[in-house]
């Protein structure tokens, strides 16, 4: 560690993280007040809930340790452990974020880690906006208009905001499903952090205008999706009140969200997809139009049949445990969906 690297960012690659980790960048290297005070150069560090734990590994012990946008897991609380073992009370550390899991723990995680953590039902991008407006800290208009952009794609906003922008948000959260280039993550937030005008942008890009670059992957991957997903439809099950496709043969260059939005555009109707993960793992994704997405993760979760449930009450991850036979899980989506729905467990 630098003299002046004592602080690190962990955020997500989506854009509600770029845009997170933009915004602490902007607090501390601009106008130095949060999480420490004075100017100081952060570490950017990309992660997902199931890589945080090599991000960590090796770290090394900083000042304060930030992080963003990561639903908690067992692997983010096995992350913790690692930072409070090795740097006990030195290190302090902040955690922001929207995700269902880390909301329905937070008791835990403040007792067990003593962390500074700030959750809501809001995108993590507003989350830290707010948070961060309380201590007077000022944005620019160009990060205003992303955290705008992402209150839009994440359906939590009651604002308008530049469809341009929007197109540009989506496209990075897509750019970085395809390409975990972290080289390119950090270019982009330190172009969203920068506080030169917006009509004048530093481009920080590695492989070009990142912009364009996230365009062109947002185009080609709607595509990618939209054709697998018509592929997958003519496979889809009726389970209950649950459409169940069995997606672990198909791999992409893009994230399964991707092919699980086309789906569930489709058939206007609750959806679970089970997708096979690089790592082996195997993870169920529920679509619904309201809160049944997050019930029935939780009682497939109460069966012994998942773990690790993130995401929100309409869109659910969650990674099903070693050894459960398939057809077990189908039918016990099943039941849950009628369940679910007798329940009327709507929004």
């Amino acid at each position: 560690m630098t003299p002046h690297e004592k602080v690190v960012v962990i955020s997500d690659w989506d854009a509600d993280g770029v845009v997170s980790a933009a915004m602490i960048v902007y607090s501390q290297e601009v106008i130095g007040k949060f999480p420490l005070n004075g100017r100081y150069r952060v570490k950017l560090l990309p992660a997902s809930p199931r890589t945080i734990l090599e991000s960590v590994s090796g770290l090394g012990c900083h000042e304060a340790v930030v992080l963003l946008d990561i639903p908690y897991t067992s692997d983010v609380e096995k992350a913790l452990d690692y930072l409070k073992s090795v740097c006990e009370e030195s290190t302090k550390i902040y955690y922001f974020d929207h995700h269902l899991s880390t909301i329905e723990n937070t008791a835990r995680i403040e007792e067990k880690f003593d962390v500074y953590i700030v959750v809501g039902k809001s995108p993590t991008s507003i989350l830290v906006k707010n948070f961060l407006e309380r201590l007077h800290i000022r944005f620019p208009v160009r990060l205003v208009e992303f955290a705008k952009a992402i209150g839009i794609l994440e359906k939590s906003a009651r604002t308008e905001a530049n469809k341009q922008i929007v197109s540009i948000a989506a496209s990075i959260s897509k750019l970085f499903n395809r390409d975990k280039s972290r080289d390119l993550w950090i270019s982009y937030v330190r172009w969203l952090s920068s506080p030169l005008p917006f009509e004048k942008p530093p481009m920080y890009s590695i492989t070009g205008d990142p912009l364009k670059a996230g365009m062109e992957a947002s185009r080609e991957l709607d595509a990618e999706a939209k054709n697998l997903a018509m592929e997958l439809i003519f496979k889809a099950k009726n389970l209950g009140y649950v459409k169940f496709v069995d997606a672990r043969s198909k791999r992409g260059k893009g994230s399964i969200m991707g092919v699980v939005s086309a789906l569930y555009k489709m058939v206007k109707f609750p959806i679970a997809v089970l997708v096979s993960k690089n790592t082996g793992e195997t993870l169920l994704v529920i679509r619904s139009p309201d809160k049944r997405a997050k019930r029935l993760a939780e009682k497939l979760a109460n069966e012994g049949l998942l773990e690790d449930v993130g995401g929100h009450e309409t869109l659910t991850v969650s990674k099903v445990k070693d050894g459960i036979d398939i057809k077990d899980l189908e039918e016990a989506l099943r039941k849950a969906s009628l369940e679910t729905s007798r329940s009327r467990y709507t929004a």
